[in-house]
């Protein structure tokens, strides 16, 4: 469907001139002879203007066109079977191009929403798990391309279980919708938050290490622990997150999901997942020599990361 904004500024103006030209011509001369090239003129502008514009000018173009008939002493007969046939084929199709504009309309507008429904999720606006792989892929081709890394972060909510068993799903729901401008905070423009899931969520850094997630990861969990207000109550919920790198982990959007989904269930809660089996064992090592420190910190704390845990794993 054409419209005003896709053409040059001078073609409404052009066709506003020409109808003037031609309406004037024909009250001067021979109005019944030039009410064809009127109407030709008022075809055009219906499918470049609203059907309120379009409208106004077939009205006053006809009645201009009586009038001047009738000055000319134009028989009646003629006037009575040209002018309504002429201007009501012109209304007929100002009614047609607003019918198909509005047409056009409703169906983008389906078609929005259907592309929000198959990428978005529906409780909180954040990207789901289709759109997201889908950057993550897009993510990894850039990185491949530039020699850059890529950082993927998974983050379960801890005690979000007791939130809806305790309050209710509606604050459990409540909770998550404000998980997403809490946890945007904590990111940069370019980084992607999507929900997968339940109460999973899931960050893609592109252009970030292993260092990087890190110090991202303990800054959303630090945000997950500041109490949530909602409907009255104060909510206090905690984080565990697994952080997966390319190329170092995986060089693809599947394989990187996994390994930071595996790195995430692992004891800490901000874990990168190890190269091999030798560094998987010397990483359950690790993982039980910190335990006892881990457990003297509070137990309102869902980060406890021994400093050597900042960075990734040999």
């Amino acid at each position: 469907m054409f419209s005003v904004e896709r053409l040059p500024s001078w073609c409404p103006r052009g066709l506003d001139a020409a109808l003037v030209v031609l309406a004037v011509s024909g009250a001067i001369t021979d109005p019944l002879a030039f009410s064809h090239g009127i109407a030709i003129v008022l075809v055009l502008q219906a499918f470049l203007l609203e059907r309120r514009a379009a409208a106004v000018r077939v009205g006053l173009t006809a009645l201009l066109t009586i009038a001047a008939s009738a000055a000319h002493g134009a028989a009646v007969p003629d006037v009575a079977i040209q002018v309504p046939f002429v201007y009501g084929l012109a209304t007929l199709v100002v009614l047609l191009a607003d019918s198909l504009r509005r047409s056009r309309s409703t169906t983008e507008a389906a078609l929005r929403d259907a592309e929000r429904l198959a990428l978005y999720d529906t409780l909180t606006g954040l990207p789901n798990r289709v759109l997201f792989h889908d950057r993550v892929e897009h993510a990894l081709d850039l990185a491949r391309r530039d020699r850059t890394s890529v950082a993927l972060l998974l983050m379960d909510l801890d005690r979000f279980k007791e939130v809806n068993d305790t309050f209710g799903h509606h604050v459990g729901d409540l909770l998550l919708r404000e998980m997403g401008p809490h946890l945007g905070e904590e990111l940069r423009d370019g980084d992607t938050l999507a929900r997968l899931g339940g109460d999973e969520f899931a960050v893609l850094l592109p252009g970030a290490g292993a260092a990087v997630a890190v110090s991202v990861a303990e800054r959303l969990v630090r945000a997950v622990e500041r109490p949530f207000v909602i409907d009255g109550q104060a909510l206090s919920v905690g984080a565990s997150v697994g952080i997966a790198c390319s190329p170092e982990h995986a060089s693809d959007a599947g394989t990187l999901l996994r390994r930071a989904d595996v790195a995430m269930y692992q004891r800490r809660p901000v874990r990168c997942p190890p190269h091999s089996r030798e560094e998987s064992r010397r990483a359950r090592t690790r993982v039980a020599s910190s335990t006892r420190s881990a457990s003297s910190c509070s137990s309102a704390s869902a980060l406890c990361v021994p400093r050597r845990t900042k960075t990734s794993p040999p």
